[in-house]
């Protein structure tokens, strides 16, 4: 029997914090191991991850390591992990696939420990290098440079199918994690947009991948994949593959959800269109409870109008489109939205940043029951991007364009915790978007970032703060704290933390939650150490577990499907039904 395949996803950062398990690795080892060819897929994540690198190497001894390199943020990660590999055992080939990595292919394989870098869609191609003869897809340290011919279409759909039982192929604890944080769905591939700043739109997906449309999965092979991860996510799971209004498959979801049972899933959906309101009531009528994320692209809607007038954005739709939905949204008290919106993009005025700033502060003050997250996001360049080719033609200035460029910023990244949005604007450091207006200063727009941030922030809190005070009632022997179904999406674990902080600093001796309207997921203590790898995170568990063993009693009155791990394993009585 072969040896294993062993699939890595790369530290975001030195001690392993920030990591986010790419679960299409799931995809590529069920694909190698329905074909004979053994697999395992692993995350290097925590303060330990060399230990835990060198474990899986020194257990399975494999031939190949891959890691992704899907978002360029990873890269320097990823560069790391393969040169400990290669520091454990030079003979193993390292292999790269990824978005990221098909973008600077060559660079990888001619200065790197990397020996190959799958190119494209990497299913067959990768199962071909591991058996010895590669064909397509493919660039390696040794000269071979094979053109992409395997694309991933409609045609070909087993390609993306997960293994039946993913134990085969992985952890348990990662799968647990995994399902913590909401599994990726495939249903699809491909875009037919041509954002200025995304290196997977049409023409990037043209460039990179070979792909000159898009693919819908089989219905049935998605619902199989569902009930797949299901036991893992307690029923949830996440949807954004949002190829916008395409009339041929308008009814492609609606045929999705028809065929799965009603009020059993819960569902995060991340639209990069705006939705229909007959799609946000299908949501609202199938399941149990819902999370829409709405991309607005940005928060001007004169900006938004230009760009997509342009064809640099997608359609336009204007704010009075967006109101009306998320009022809707805001009817059922199973459903919660959040926004998302870029600042700095091309041809940004200070008239477009007010905009953002009155915008974002109506949206709060008027849906701020319903929006679990109003984001705002700097303009960021990525590899295959139109603006990353041609900026001058959109009046920008790109200073991240090299494999250099991204290796010194994602390594810069890498041995800082403050991550891209760090506080202030250092024009000795790496640019921290690597583009900026050429009329402009290079910090401007880092600096209306960190302001509108500030400015979302603070009217969300307000709004959050008299949500919780309609939640949290003091009793004379405890405190009351009680959740509806939309508190699903606020982390549970967070929310009854607050409660629990709350009744100590006034000295009552229990916290009893009342979460008999509300369907809950709290991990168990390990998997949210995996999940969320932060020194606090282990510090409130410790805190406590000792308030509860010096007395202090959490009471949680449940419904008889929530899932409460945690507390349960702190000492927290839970009584269902």
């Amino acid at each position: 029997m072969p040896k294993p395949v062993l699939f890595i996803n790369p530290p975001r950062r030195h001690d392993g914090t920030r990591s986010l398990f790419n679960n299409a690795t799931l995809t590529l080892a069920s694909f190698l191991t329905r074909n004979g060819q053994p697999a395992r897929t692993y995350s290097a994540s925590g303060p330990d991850w060399k230990y835990k690198v060198a474990g899986w190497l020194k257990e399975h001894d494999p031939d190949f390591v891959a890691i992704s390199c899907k978002w360029w943020d990873t890269l320097f990660g990823a560069l790391q992990l393969a040169k400990f590999v290669k520091s454990v055992n030079p003979a193993i080939k390292c292999v790269m696939g990824g978005q990221t990595a098909t973008s600077f292919a060559s660079d990888i394989v001619a200065k790197t420990d990397f020996d190959a870098v799958i190119k494209g869609d990497g299913e067959q191609p990768l199962l071909d290098y591991v058996r010895g003869e590669p064909k397509s897809n493919i660039i390696t340290s040794d000269g071979l440079d094979l053109p992409i011919q395997y694309v991933q279409s409609s045609s070909a759909p087993e390609d993306l199918r997960l293994l039946e039982d993913l134990t085969e192929i992985a952890d348990p604890l990662l799968l647990k994690t995994v399902g913590h944080a909401a599994p990726y769905i495939w249903t699809g591939k491909g875009c037919r947009c041509a954002c200025l700043f995304c290196g997977g739109s049409a023409l990037g997906q043209k460039k990179l991948f070979g792909r000159k449309g898009y693919l819908y999965r089989p219905i049935d092979h998605v619902l199989r994949d569902i009930e797949t991860l299901a036991p893992w996510s307690d029923n949830t799971v996440m949807f954004d593959f949002d190829p916008i209004a395409d009339p041929a498959k308008a009814d492609y979801y609606k045929e999705l959800f028809d065929q799965m049972p009603d009020k059993k899933y819960h569902l995060f959906f991340y639209s990069w269109s705006l939705p229909s309101l007959e799609f946000v009531e299908t949501l609202d009528e199938k399941f149990a409870s819902v999370f829409l994320s709405l991309d607005a692209q940005c928060y001007s809607e004169r900006l938004r109008k230009v760009l997509a007038d342009k064809n640099q954005l997608k359609p336009f739709r204007p704010n009075a489109d967006f109101e009306t939905t998320v009022a809707r949204i805001a009817q059922s008290p199973n459903m919660e939205s959040g926004l998302y919106g870029i600042i700095g993009l091309a041809g940004e005025e200070q008239q477009d940043v007010q905009a953002a700033f009155d915008w974002t502060a109506k949206m709060v003050h008027e849906y701020g029951h319903v929006l679990s997250e109003v984001s705002v996001t700097p303009l960021s360049t990525e590899p295959g991007a139109l603006l990353d080719r041609n900026p001058e033609k959109y009046g920008m200035v790109v200073c991240r364009k090299t494999f250099e460029d991204y290796v010194a910023f994602t390594g810069h990244q890498f041995y800082t915790s403050d991550g891209i949005h760090h506080a202030e604007y250092d024009p000795l450091l790496p640019h921290p978007y690597g583009v900026y207006s050429q009329a402009e200063h290079p910090g401007r727009v880092h600096q209306h970032y960190h302001q509108l941030r500030e400015f979302i922030d603070q009217n969300m809190n307000q709004v959050h703060q008299a949500r919780s005070a309609d939640c949290l009632k003091f009793f004379t022997d405890r405190v009351g704290l009680k959740l509806q179904s939309r508190s699903r999406f606020y982390n549970p674990w967070t929310l009854i933390s607050w409660g629990v902080r709350n009744a100590l600093e006034r000295g009552y001796p229990m916290l009893e939650v009342d979460a008999r309207e509300a369907h809950i997921l709290c991990p168990t203590v390990e998997v949210l150490k995996s999940a969320e790898l932060d020194p606090p995170t282990e510090a409130r568990l410790n805190g406590l577990q000792a308030a509860i063993a010096n007395g202090f009693k959490v009471r949680i009155l449940s419904t008889s499907d929530s899932v409460w791990g945690l507390w349960e394993e702190l000492g927290a009585e839970v009584v269902r039904g």
